[in-house]
């Protein structure tokens, strides 16, 4: 998991901290991230005993960098600011309310959504709610290489992966776009359609390197990792 980018980050602080009985306990940090769709949330909670007293909210886009308010968006349509806006709204009424259960923001409905289920994830961690080693869902999972990203959408249930949905770009950064039909070396999309295969058929990121794409396996490999860290109960 990559750290938190400062400009990203929103907290709030419950009044009261040190009060009462939930003040006895230690902080205990839970980290919840939502199902990928044209990027995730990533949510973090703070627990004063079965209290929540701080919530950091990081958005990413679906090439897993994190969200800037103050580069993000079009300021004609949905802006860093306003962003900013819905992230600090969310994150008081889930102070105030100490649950998953909020209004969306006006105008951030797909934001709100994401923010709510990476919430509803982070509480079942912090109430020990989870049977398995592994939350239900779908995962991102990103591995950076020398040439771009390696990215993988990893769908779980029951601690089994039940589907696998692979991506590669040239580039990144900026720069990175995603590799589709078109691209020109021959053995990319056998080796994409086989990894995947793998990867279910094994139930585990271990699996191995498809002849003649050594270099995409391995990254897809680290990123498929990286998807099962994201989605692990402990």
């Amino acid at each position: 998991m990559k750290k938190f980018l400062i400009l990203a980050v929103v907290s709030v602080m419950a009044l009261g901290l040190f009060a009462g009985c939930s003040g006895d306990a230690e902080p205990q940090t839970f980290v919840g991230l939502s199902d990928e769709g044209r990027g995730y949330a990533e949510v973090e909670l703070t627990m004063q005993g079965d209290e929540i007293v701080e919530v950091n909210i990081v958005e990413y886009t679906n090439m897993g960098e994190a969200k800037d308010y103050a580069s993000y968006g079009n300021p004609d349509r949905f802006s860093g600011e306003e962003l900013k806006e819905a992230h600090e709204s969310l994150a008081e009424q889930i102070v105030e309310t100490n649950s998953a259960d909020v209004d969306a923001h006006t105008g951030a409905t797909s934001t709100s959504n994401k923010v709510v289920q990476a919430v509803e994830r982070a509480l079942a961690k912090a109430n020990d709610d989870v049977e398995g080693d592994y939350l239900d869902g779908t995962f991102f999972g990103r591995h950076e290489g020398e040439r771009g990203y390696y990215i993988a959408h990893v769908t779980i249930e029951n601690d089994a992966i039940t589907a696998v949905n692979l991506e590669e770009t040239q580039g990144v950064g900026s720069e990175a776009e995603l590799k589709d039909e078109e691209y020109g070396y021959e053995d990319w999309l056998p080796a994409r359609e086989e990894m995947q295969e793998r990867f279910v058929n094994e139930n585990s990121a271990d699996v191995d390197a498809y002849t003649g794409a050594t270099g995409s396996s391995e990254g897809w490999m680290e990123a498929v990792q990286d998807a099962l860290n994201n989605a692990a109960v402990n």
